[in-house]
């Protein structure tokens, strides 16, 4: 009978011992828990992640040089669901922000604001600015520029980033051609009977001359002149205006406002013309007109 008892008295711990292990392999997951499991794996990956914010939906990391957003709630949830698989849902979430680290993008301030602005590529420039030519016979650099504050975008910056020269630029162009939504176009203030064809930007921002480098230009521009070419005078930055191709008088009377406002302005760009059409940009020479100034 003793003998029994004890059996039985073993028997029962041994389901007692079963049933805390299951218990405890079966209890809810911490946040916490997977979020320092979380960054305990970036570690042993070689990523030294420092925690920035942290709310019921995400965590922020400083990784390096690098913030990332990861959402916590979403792998806490996946882990207190299947929570024997806690191990790889974290080891996944692990691959996916190096992943994205290795790759690089800009940080969403940067992408935001990041615009192209054009200049004359024998200006002097800030060192290591990062600078793509534009055509023609102009540079194109890229700043971020917001309402109180204006910056140009170097090397480092761009190292920093991960990103590519030519994603830069496409992001520039993008938000470029968002901008174009706020445009002020209308006639000078001293136009004549002769210039009623004649367009001017005025917008003031330091981007209409670029804003000939959008693809859409010829697109957006060309049915104002019944679809024909547009001549462009970009003098400097803040100057854009246009004419249709097809009318000599309208541009000689554009060559001229281009050689007068290149002659007043403190960064010049251009005291010639461009012809833009649905082949892109280039030169045009006007014929009989006055030999352009010297730059």
């Amino acid at each position: 009978m003793v003998e029994i008892l004890a059996v039985t008295v073993m028997a029962a711990i041994a389901i007692s011992v079963v049933w805390s292990l299951l218990a405890w392999n079966s209890a809810p997951v911490n946040r916490v828990e997977v979020r320092t499991r979380l960054l305990q794996r970036l570690l042993r990956s070689g990523f030294t992640a420092e925690l920035v914010h942290e709310d019921e939906k995400e965590v922020q990391l400083h990784i390096g040089e690098h913030r990332c957003c990861v959402y916590l709630q979403q792998l806490y949830l996946q882990c207190s669901a299947h929570p024997n698989e806690l191990s790889v849902f974290i080891q996944q979430a692990a691959e996916a922000i190096a992943m994205a680290i290795d790759e690089g993008e800009l940080p969403e301030e940067w992408r935001r604001n990041i615009m192209p602005m054009l200049m004359r590529p024998q200006v002097d420039t800030p060192p290591e600015m990062v600078i793509r030519p534009a055509p023609p016979m102009l540079a194109v650099g890229y700043a971020l520029v917001t309402e109180t504050s204006f910056r140009w975008f170097t090397q480092p910056m761009l190292e920093v980033s991960g990103c590519a020269v030519e994603e830069l630029h496409t992001i520039a162009l993008a938000n470029l051609e968002r901008s174009c939504n706020m445009l002020v176009i209308d006639t000078p203030q001293d136009s004549s009977e002769d210039d009623n064809h004649l367009l001017r930007f005025h917008s003031h921002d330091g981007l209409d001359a670029a804003r000939v480098l959008l693809p859409t230009f010829f697109q957006r521009f060309s049915p104002r002149f019944a679809d024909a070419d547009i001549l462009v005078a970009i003098p400097s930055r803040d100057v854009l205006i246009m004419v249709p191709a097809d009318d000599p008088a309208q541009a000689n009377l554009l060559a001229w406002h281009a050689r007068r406002e290149f002659g007043r302005v403190p960064y010049p760009l251009l005291d010639t013309l461009l012809l833009i059409t649905e082949q892109g940009i280039m030169p045009w020479v006007a014929v009989g007109s006055y030999p352009p100034l010297s730059s």
